[in-house]
């Protein structure tokens, strides 16, 4: 058992070295555009070797008549073999012939250059986990009755005795989750598709994608730290304060055996056949791995807490699809009056390598139970 001890000011937090391990393909985007062929990266057709360059260095070696003669912008082309190997950022085989006019660059720490997970992503995971478990016991949060779900994670506007902002009165204030970086381990290529669980008559999958991902098996370190016995912490209603309490535990097996239950159902009413993965993950819920969806193409069921309405309530996960199917219809211009598919969602992005395929960003968590700040005197 960790013993919390005191910090300065009063504040008391338990600081934990935590793993995260890579299971399934994990993609975590830069937010800006995707690399293209010839501007960031080369392929030689002939090895199938993909070489990513640092463009702003690129620029810096080439002259500026250099720069002018590239073709189209087409920097990394316009390099050569020599100067694009001092310029390279890292460098992939590709395991299958085919295009590659354009990819998806994973996210990096700026000072290493290794692939990370930003600490966000890992909190916003555990944020919906503590939303679906507070949820989950009663139905206490039906749309009808409770149309503020993000308010489940916040304590009453009084409760600290003093006027706060929502922001300043939410539970996950309480947790500080560093950036994790890669430190065992690799990044590689994965070919994203969108699959249909029930597609229709002739309908292939959808266009696929290349993306850059960390690749299982790779090892990432980090730190997780929780703020203990604070006013924020004493004011939760008691669900919320006991969901909070093993949310490095519990509270996140809970939240990916709901995933994993929904995608078995959803697989299952579709005909199809569900990732033997989903079988494992939901045996976890009570010992074993503690598993953790994030990244890219996990999908909007692992970033909502749709699953849970599934389970408790139809009427309320019809209108929780339903808010969601509205916005994707928004998106792609189609009549606000095109019916919801079943199941919904009826795609999944599905990575895939030589004969193998995985959903998207599963990781397993586990934290190590010693203080690393505050230190005993």
């Amino acid at each position: 058992m960790v013993r919390p001890v005191g910090a300065p000011g009063g504040l008391r937090i338990l600081s934990f070295p935590a793993t995260l391990k890579i299971v399934t393909p994990l993609h975590i985007g830069t937010g800006h555009d995707a690399l293209r062929n010839g501007f960031d990266y080369v392929v030689d057709r002939t090895t199938g070797e993909v070489q990513i360059i640092d463009v702003d260095r690129a620029l810096a070696d080439l002259t500026d008549e250099e720069i002018a003669k590239a073709r189209d912008g087409r920097i990394a082309s316009a390099l050569g073999q020599a100067r694009r190997e001092s310029c390279l950022i890292t460098s992939y085989r590709l395991r299958r012939e085919g295009d590659l006019d354009e990819l998806r660059p994973t996210m990096r720490d700026p000072l290493s250059g290794k692939a990370m997970v930003p600490g966000s992503s890992l909190k916003g995971a555990m944020r919906t986990a503590l939303l679906g478990s507070i949820v989950a016991p009663e139905g206490s949060a039906h749309p009808t009755q409770r149309p503020a779900i993000e308010a489940l994670a916040a304590v009453a506007p009084t409760a600290l005795g003093r006027e706060a902002t929502p922001q300043n009165r939410d539970l996950m204030r309480a947790v500080r989750i560093s950036d994790f970086i890669l430190e065992r381990g690799q990044t590689d290529l994965f070919d994203v598709a969108v699959e249909r669980l029930r597609p229709r008559p002739g309908e292939a999958s959808g266009i696929p994608m290349w993306v850059e991902a960390i690749a299982p098996g790779a090892i990432l370190h980090g730190t997780i730290s929780i703020e203990q016995e604070t006013p924020l912490r004493r004011a939760a209603d008691p669900p919320a304060a006991r969901a909070f309490g093993g949310i490095l535990v519990a509270t996140l097996r809970k939240r990916a055996a709901a995933i994993a239950r929904y995608e078995r159902a959803a697989h299952d009413q579709a005909g199809a056949t569900a990732h033997p993965l989903f079988a494992l993950i939901e045996a976890a819920e009570s010992e074993g791995p503690t598993y953790v969806n994030v990244g890219w193409g996990s999908g909007w069921h692992a970033k909502t807490i749709y699953p849970e309405y599934t389970a408790i309530d139809a009427t309320a996960a019809q209108q929780v699809a339903q808010a969601g199917w509205a916005e994707q219809l928004r998106r792609r211009r189609m009549p606000p009056d095109t019916p919801i598919p079943r199941p919904y969602p009826s795609s999944r992005r599905i990575a895939r390598r030589s004969d193998q395929s995985y959903p998207m960003g599963w990781v397993t968590v586990r934290t190590e139970h010693r203080v690393l700040y505050p230190r005993a005197p």
